[in-house]
């Protein structure tokens, strides 16, 4: 009872996986037309490689074409830019209005960081570079707490891609197949 996959589209980096298992719950697709401005989302992943789902809540802060890097020919595509944390390991997980009770989008990305920031700091080029006191280089240790935030902690605008696109690649036009 392996999942097999469905249908690939390794420019977005998606997959939908088809399984022979019968009976089992599953959240229909929705409508990204039904998706509104301000309404609660819920998305789920394995951040920074848990072995576990975590869901989180979010708001629709913004629907509509957006730009997101990474799509083949960086056109504008459906999307919603989520008021939530979106983290690494989120991507390819569900997007799930609350109102509606199903999916709405696939967490593709995360817009705008402090990495260009931290980069500066970890080569030097920005913090405190020869201030030490006692045994402690402040520049060091600046550094090394950096380097940690950088591994884990992420910062930006989440994006999901709408359901449409979910449903060009599956090529049906039906809300109840999963």
């Amino acid at each position: 009872n392996s999942p097999l996959i469905s249908k690939i589209d390794a420019g977005k980096d998606l997959a939908i996986l088809k399984t022979n298992i019968r009976n089992n719950p599953f959240i229909e697709i929705g409508e990204y037309s039904d998706i509104v401005e301000g309404n609660d989302l819920i998305f789920l992943g394995f951040p920074f490689g848990n072995n576990h789902v975590i869901a989180h809540k979010g708001m629709v802060s913004y629907k509509g074409k957006i730009n997101i890097t990474g799509i083949p020919g960086d056109k504008e595509i459906n999307a919603v830019q989520i008021d939530g944390i979106v983290n690494r390991g989120n991507s390819g997980g569900p997007l799930i209005s609350i109102s509606q009770g199903k999916v709405v989008g696939v967490i593709k990305a995360t817009h705008g960081s402090i990495g260009p920031y931290l980069e500066k700091i970890k080569k030097g080029e920005i913090g405190t570079s020869g201030i030490g006191l006692g045994m402690i280089d402040f520049g060091l240790f600046t550094r090394e707490v950096v380097s940690a935030i950088d591994r884990h902690i992420q910062m930006g605008i989440g994006y999901a891609i709408s359901v449409d696109y979910l449903r060009n690649i599956i090529g049906s036009n039906s809300s109840n197949n999963p």
